[in-house]
């Protein structure tokens, strides 16, 4: 099979600590469609002049940003024309069901913490998420803001045969995509409203 192709179009850099990140806008041609589309990547090192960061979760536990930095991030992009119309994502179902924690009671929003994280992770009582569904109806998006004010984006997938995937617990029917996040643009736009909204 192909590998996934990128061809980026937008960038914005941060430093985290002493580690770079970027959120890039990028076309990507993945094999299964026959079209490519405009995905937004959130991309990191392991260290400060190591290697590019492959797995979003390592021996040090999963990738996370300060909100308030990754909020400036999407900012930026928006502001580039990283939002723009022409990078819509237009395959198949373009318009998505969105679940935001905050609209949902309490035993729901605990059934849903407990599909997109992980049983070693924890998440309080204060803890904001916002979910996307997507084209590929055997993924979704995920965006975690825990009351510490770190936030964290992922991707989760029902899909069996794809790699690398997590077990995100025992018993799950969604594993955890092991890669750093791409995102369309129509899902990173839903995260940048309710972040923003989130933290004002």
């Amino acid at each position: 099979m192909p590998p996934t192709k990128y061809q980026r179009k937008i960038e914005v850099a941060r430093m985290v600590g002493d580690v770079p990140v970027k959120l890039s806008l990028q076309e990507r041609a993945s094999p299964g469609w026959p079209q490519p589309w405009w995905v937004l990547s959130w991309r990191t090192t392991y260290s400060a002049h190591g290697s590019n960061r492959r797995f979003y979760c390592t021996k040090d536990g999963y990738w996370s940003i300060p909100a308030k930095l990754a909020l400036d991030m999407l900012q930026e992009m928006k502001d580039k024309g990283g939002f723009s119309d022409q990078y819509l994502d237009v395959r198949r179902r373009p318009n998505f069901e969105t679940i935001l924690s905050s609209n949902l009671p309490s035993p729901s929003r605990g059934e849903y913490l407990l599909e997109i994280t992980g049983a070693d992770e924890f998440w309080d009582g204060v803890s904001f998420f916002v979910i996307t569904k997507d084209p590929d109806d055997k993924w979704k998006k995920v965006m975690l803001v825990n009351g510490d004010g770190a936030a964290t984006f992922r991707s989760i997938t029902r899909d069996q045969a794809y790699k690398p995937r997590k077990c995100i617990r025992p018993g799950a029917t969604w594993w955890l995509d092991n890669s750093m996040m791409d995102a369309n643009i129509q899902q990173m736009k839903t995260f940048h409203a309710y972040l923003k909204l989130h933290l004002d």
